[in-house]
């Protein structure tokens, strides 16, 4: 299906305006692996504050999820760019056999 098919599923708004409001705050602590904005983020995700697989997950796959081309974005274009690293997001959580059996969809 198209990528944005999704978009209006609650759970994916809160993760996306999250991600828009916080987004160099994120990066960073998705590249150390831990931080308050990635429990918060983990917690909007629909997965346990505490679970170190949802931050672990982020890192390990940080060039996917914070697509480089983000870096380059202008303002008026932020709330599509982080749409679409919130789609990348979910889809890499949907496809982690550990995360879809601990953090709820929808």
């Amino acid at each position: 299906g198209h990528p944005s098919e999704n978009f209006y599923r609650p759970k994916n708004k809160r993760v996306t305006l999250f991600l828009e409001d916080n987004f160099q705050q994120l990066k960073l602590e998705s590249a150390q692996g831990q931080g308050h904005h990635l429990d918060a983020l983990a917690y909007l995700a629909g997965c346990a504050t505490s679970d170190d697989a949802f931050a672990e997950l982020i890192r390990n796959n940080y060039v996917q999820v914070f697509d480089t081309d983000l870096l380059n974005l202008h303002l008026e274009s932020g709330i599509k760019g982080a749409a679409q690293t919130s789609e990348r997001l979910l889809n890499l959580m949907s496809n982690s056999p550990l995360l879809a059996s601990s953090c709820k969809s929808g």
